[in-house]
């Protein structure tokens, strides 16, 4: 939830998380409940927004984990 907030604006994570609650989803679970209720956003940037937690999840982290030969955890 918060990569879809940090890409889409926390007020539609939390606009999707009340619609879900209503239909009957769980409000805390992103996969499979909040991720897809759209509160009124246009389809294409509902689209978008969905799009991008998964791009960071899966396609970009693996990558970032394999920089410079450490994990993220020794970097800190």
């Amino acid at each position: 939830m918060a990569l879809s907030a940090y890409n889409g604006g926390l007020g539609w994570v939390q606009r999707d998380q009340k619609l879900a609650e209503q239909r009957g989803l769980d409000r805390q679970r992103w996969f499979g409940h909040v991720a897809i209720i759209n509160a009124g956003r246009a389809a294409a940037n509902w689209r978008e927004n969905r799009h991008y937690p998964q791009r960071i999840l899966h396609e970009l982290a693996p990558r970032y984990l394999t920089w410079g030969g450490r994990s993220c955890d020794s970097a800190i």
